[in-house]
């Protein structure tokens, strides 16, 4: 094997690798921002529900 095809062998693995690494990492970024958007909602929804009942009993003090 020339040494131009070990070097085109060896620049294809480390493409191949990164492409791959990122793939991965963008994949574990995806399912954590998954996780915390989930957090968020469901903080959000019992916030939201703690404010309509705040605000249904201001009505009727009104």
């Amino acid at each position: 094997m020339s040494i131009l095809a070990k070097f085109r062998k060896i620049i294809f693995r480390i493409y191949f690798f990164r492409i791959l690494c990122k793939r991965l990492l963008l994949k574990t970024v995806n399912q954590l921002q998954y996780i915390l958007d989930l957090r968020v909602i469901q903080q959000a929804s019992t916030i939201s529900v703690v404010n309509l009942g705040l605000e249904d009993l201001f009505i009727e003090c009104l």
